[in-house]
């Protein structure tokens, strides 16, 4: 039980059922396999490797508490995923750790989480409910909820102070966005093709609104809360924003108490190719 399991040790044995998991399993050492169970290791701290369990039929997972992250990929494309538990103290979801996951329901991400890494989510087509809680959350990066079709709704929790580029892109049926207390950018296309989403407030912690952030086409209501006036020390940004307030109506904008600053053309340009 102390033996290493080194890199692509067991990738695409058809006949392995059971994945043993140690402090010494390396990158895509069960990738492809057909494992159904996973056994750990509980008496010292695992690492879960690149792409460790991906490509594999895994219907659920529950992580033991001696996990402190998800290395890249290392779920990607478990299409037979159904069930995922993360364990208190996790600190990172690395890039695409669940990506293609299209039976994944639901996800509980814990307090001690402190990012979620690009792609993490993305393509997770079943993913209805996402809850994240007040804790260590510093942002939530690219993609990283890309093309997950069935969400509903999302509560961004005050701790988290950035969302990154095209973070819930093409989230097609995201109808209520709450944003943290403490949010302070919200990145290019960062909820590009939320067909369903007609309104948004955005809080007075937040001082960037990066180009194309929401959807032009489908938004109606965006309430911008601020405790102070426009301030950019710069002309031309200045009127570019007066200009979107008034151009084609494009959504209706209820200022309160002030404007948003360093903040222009938040709506979205047609889709860019390298989308």
């Amino acid at each position: 039980r102390n033996t290493s399991v080194y890199e692509y040790a067991f990738e695409n044995c058809t006949s392995l059922k059971t994945a043993y998991v140690n402090e010494s399993c390396f990158r895509y050492a069960y990738a492809g396999s057909c494992i159904k169970n996973v056994e750990f290791v509980r008496d010292r701290e695992l690492v879960l490797s690149e792409g460790l369990f991906s490509g594999t039929p895994l219907e659920s997972i529950t992580l033991p508490n001696n996990i402190d992250y998800l290395s890249d990929k290392v779920f990607y494309n478990c299409k037979q995923l159904k069930k995922a538990v993360l364990n208190e103290g996790l600190s990172y979801l690395f890039k695409y750790c669940f990506y293609g996951c299209e039976k994944l329901e639901e996800i509980d991400i814990p307090k001690t989480v402190r990012s979620i890494g690009d792609g993490a989510f993305s393509h997770c087509y079943a993913l209805k409910k996402v809850t994240m809680h007040e804790g260590s959350l510093y942002y939530i990066s690219k993609n990283s909820f890309d093309s997950c079709i069935n969400l509903e709704e999302i509560s961004i929790p005050d701790c988290a102070g950035t969302i990154f580029d095209m973070a819930f892109n093409d989230c097609r049926n995201l109808k209520s966005v709450k944003l943290g207390k403490g949010l302070k950018l919200i990145s290019s296309y960062a909820f590009l093709g939320c067909e369903n989403l007609r309104e948004i407030v955005i809080p007075k912690t937040v001082t960037t609104v990066c180009n194309n952030a929401f959807d032009s086409r489908y938004i109606k209501k965006i309430t911008i809360i601020r405790d102070r006036a426009l301030k950019t020390g710069n002309k031309n940004d200045e009127r570019a924003y007066q200009n979107w307030l008034t151009k084609d109506n494009r959504a209706n904008v209820t200022i309160k108490i002030g404007i948003i600053h360093v903040i222009i053309l938040f709506c979205c340009a047609p889709r860019p190719s390298t989308v």
